[in-house]
């Protein structure tokens, strides 16, 4: 902090940063560990307070977003601005398209955590100049976020919240102990990183496919450099691994299966790999289709956000939403303008994984293929959490605006000089 007489000037640079930073883990901790706190007071006898839970996670995060906004008054009044379109946006959707308004009710629990968690978050961390050591500052929430779903898992998570929703909250924590794990090597590290990718083995096949994905990209990421010859091998090895499972993998996962059975876990991925069934997406299928047949119909005009869930509900009321990003996007706002959006969001992503900082580029791709590979499958991104958080980062702080901004500032400074010493 710098004082000149009554003016207070905050220095916005690394202590900034690792805050922030600090607060995506919150945003993990906060998702995580509000479902999981019901289970587990649930499962000790205290089933009567058990929502106390989650409100003693929402004060948890409130307490360290309040904290970082008063540490750095300059984005009080951006995360104000975006708070409030948002909701406007919302309000004039509901008014200029009534048949939405069911959905606001269906989907309120999801706005709440968007407003009080997930936007605030994206704002915030949309300032960061520099995410050095990103992983590193994230590593403690991955512990404490893992420890406590691994006290719920027993307890009936899955039984209660679903495996979909499982893996979901475990993902980030798994990929960022991964992580660290290649940065440093450490064995504690390694024992973690055992039970999780065990853990995550119950959140379904997206999850697990995601993980995968990601910890590879990482790995991939972090060895860039490496020799010719070096990836040679490495590709190798991978086609023989790949090659054994495509021969063994029903027998090798039936056991695995029978195994986990043994001790009453039921793994949903498992399962489906044992069965065949890991890439059976007979109903997403229909979904589509009833999307696509919806699409035609709409052409290019805006029907609103929710509109999607109107129009698909036409065709089966179980359906909820279409399950594709892209196909939601058309849904909502047109064929031309949801392909202006869609490659809007393209261009950004891999803007950011090529162009950047090591760590910059690290957390784009991770929580690009955690965001994105959901949303093209499943979910929805009005109620998707972690796309606002993506979005703060994609659309935040660029260093060549900043630049111009500090020339512009300097120049302005030095006029005012002149005026005074004139």
């Amino acid at each position: 902090m710098i004082n000149k007489g009554k003016l207070k000037i905050r220095k916005h640079g690394v202590e900034y940063d690792k805050n922030a930073i600090e607060l995506l883990g919150y945003a993990f901790l906060f998702y995580a560990g509000s479902y999981s706190s019901k289970i587990i007071l649930s499962g000790i006898d205290l089933a009567s307070i058990a929502s106390l839970g989650s409100l003693f996670f929402y004060i948890i995060w409130i307490y360290q977003l309040i904290k970082v906004m008063l540490n750095n008054t300059f984005v009080i009044k951006k995360i104000i601005f975006f708070e409030l379109l948002y909701i406007g946006v919302l309000v004039i959707n509901r008014e200029l398209f009534p048949y939405t308004k069911p959905y606001y009710i269906e989907y309120f629990m999801f706005l709440r955590q968007i407003v009080i968690v997930f936007l605030p978050c994206g704002i915030i961390l949309s300032q960061v100049k520099d995410f050095e050591n990103a992983f590193l500052y994230l590593k403690k929430y991955a512990w404490i976020g893992s420890l406590i779903m691994l006290i719920a898992l027993p307890l009936g998570f899955i039984d209660y919240w679903g495996d979909q929703y499982w893996g979901v909250q475990l993902s980030p924590f798994v990929i960022i102990i991964f992580g660290n794990y290649i940065k440093s090597y450490k064995k504690e590290d390694l024992i973690l990183l055992i039970i999780d990718f065990v853990l995550i083995l119950s959140g379904g096949r997206q999850s697990f496919l995601i993980v995968f994905v990601s910890c590879f990209a990482l790995y991939l990421f972090n060895n860039r450099k490496k020799t010719k010859k070096m990836l040679i091998l490495i590709s190798i090895i991978s086609i023989a691994v790949l090659m054994f499972f495509m021969e063994f993998y029903t027998v090798l996962f039936q056991g695995m299966n029978h195994l986990f059975q043994t001790f009453g876990i039921e793994v949903d991925l498992l399962e489906q790999l044992a069965n065949n069934k890991l890439f059976d997406t007979s109903t997403r299928n229909i979904i589509y289709q009833y999307a696509i047949d919806s699409i035609r119909e709409i052409g290019t005009k805006i029907s609103g956000l929710f509109a999607d869930r109107y129009y698909i509900r036409q065709f089966a009321r179980w359906i909820a939403y279409p399950h594709n990003l892209f196909l939601e996007l058309w849904m909502d706002f047109g064929t031309v303008l949801g392909t202006i959006i869609g490659l809007i969001l393209v261009q950004k992503v891999l803007k950011h994984v090529f162009i950047g900082g090591e760590e910059r580029r690290r957390l784009c791709i991770v929580l690009s293929i955690l965001v994105f590979f959901r949303l093209m499958v499943s979910n929805s991104f009005m109620i998707e959490g972690y796309f606002y958080i993506l979005l703060g980062i994609l659309f935040g702080y660029n260093k060549k605006k900043n630049r111009l901004h500090k020339k512009y500032s300097l120049m302005k400074r030095k006029k005012i000089g002149r005026r005074v010493s004139i």
